[in-house]
């Protein structure tokens, strides 16, 4: 598909017009595409896939951890993020509610060793960057310390070459530019051997 996000989520929204929806219900799937279009934004996304739109329930989840939006507006959200990768996967929406696999990369999806390096990793460079390349760097090393948890690499000092360059295959096709996936894991590597 060659629609740039904003014009998907315009599609989306004129599919709910016509099943119908409420005009209400209309503009509140309209704010929530309006987050997602934000948060694509942060995160350079050009084209919403369904992992997608998992990373960006689980950031909505965060949010609510720390008080910062209702639980059901991230339940909603999460509609309408799953909406939007069904219309990048099949130029349809499916509104029938359907069981999905969920893949939410959470803190809570991470060992408890991983998650405490993730932490002090985003205090030690929240004051040195820009809040937007913050959120990039730390999403993608949540992904990458949760893949090394399903790697069985449960401790960092085990981490090699053969991980890293695993990781990237598998995430690179998922980035229009592989910068947004390498950049992000040369500040994690560069911190780690500054604590070594």
């Amino acid at each position: 598909m060659t629609k740039t996000i904003e014009e998907s989520t315009k599609d989306v929204l004129h599919i709910l017009e016509t099943i119908p929806l409420a005009t209400a219900s209309i503009r509140y799937y309209s704010s929530c595409y309006q987050n997602i279009l934000h948060y694509c934004l942060d995160n350079r996304i050009h084209s919403f896939s369904y992992e997608d739109a998992a990373d960006f329930f689980s950031v909505q989840m965060e949010r609510v951890a720390n008080g910062e939006i209702a639980r059901v507006y991230a339940i909603n959200m999460r509609k309408a993020a799953f909406m939007l990768a069904d219309y990048y996967a099949t130029g349809t929406v499916f509104w029938k509610l359907r069981k999905r696999n969920y893949r939410v990369y959470s803190l809570s999806n991470m060992s408890n060793n991983y998650r405490k390096i993730l932490t002090n990793f985003e205090a030690s460079i929240a004051d040195s960057l820009a809040h937007g390349s913050v959120k990039n760097i730390v999403q993608v090393t949540r992904k990458f310390l949760i893949y090394l948890d399903e790697q069985v690499c449960g401790n960092i000092s085990f981490l090699d070459i053969s991980h890293i360059r695993s990781f990237i295959i598998k995430e690179a096709p998922k980035h229009v530019s592989r910068v947004n996936l390498t950049w992000p894991i040369k500040r994690f590597l560069g911190y780690l051997r500054r604590m070594d």
